[in-house]
């Protein structure tokens, strides 16, 4: 496959994977009677046998395997990719909750604050340095989300909650040296 061809195809997938996003919360609507915790009970579950089935088919099982052990080998690494399986699990649980809750707003709020706490972040445990319009396109995006919190009335918990436990476990993820499917496979048990 040509490089122009995975452009594409990496556009195409990242389009879609947009629209799905962002159905996703008339989903988890239709889901309100069973309970946040339960809905999300039932994401692991089925993620987690998604996973196996797609290590099967893709004969990645065993390889998947021996990291997994390897990973719980070493307590730093262990307890790095425990702790990046809690926050995504407090940030599912937070989303279907605001969802369910009629604050899909707040929700929404939150993934704009997330770039934000995205760059705090990363310069501050990364050690990265931000250009002048880097600096300046940040302001920005604070004062924007300043406002809208303002603007929202109350202090909205939820979107905060979000978008720390989605940062934190962005951070975790960049730090901790693991395979995608081997990540994606520990954070669903």
């Amino acid at each position: 496959m040509g490089n122009q061809q995975q452009v594409v195809l990496g556009v195409i997938g990242s389009l879609l994977a947009y629209f799905i996003w962002g159905l996703l919360p008339l989903y988890w609507k239709l889901t309100e009677e069973v309970g946040a915790l339960e809905t999300l009970a039932h994401r692991v579950v089925w993620a987690l046998l998604f996973m196996l089935i797609l290590l099967i088919i893709t004969r990645q099982l065993q390889a998947t395997t021996k990291e997994i052990r390897l990973i719980f080998k070493k307590r730093k690494t262990a307890i790095a990719i425990t702790a990046a399986a809690v926050f995504i699990s407090i940030n599912w649980f937070v989303f279907i909750f605001a969802v369910n809750s009629d604050r899909v707003i707040e929700a929404s709020l939150g993934y704009y604050i997330n770039p934000l706490m995205n760059v705090l972040l990363a310069t501050v445990f990364l050690k990265e340095k931000l250009s002048r319009n880097e600096i300046i396109a940040v302001a920005f995006a604070f004062v924007g989300v300043v406002i809208m919190t303002v603007y929202y009335g109350y202090f909205p918990w939820a979107a905060f909650v979000l978008a720390l436990s989605f940062c934190i476990y962005g951070l975790i993820k960049k730090l901790v040296p693991i395979g995608v499917l081997t990540g994606l496979t520990i954070e669903h048990c």
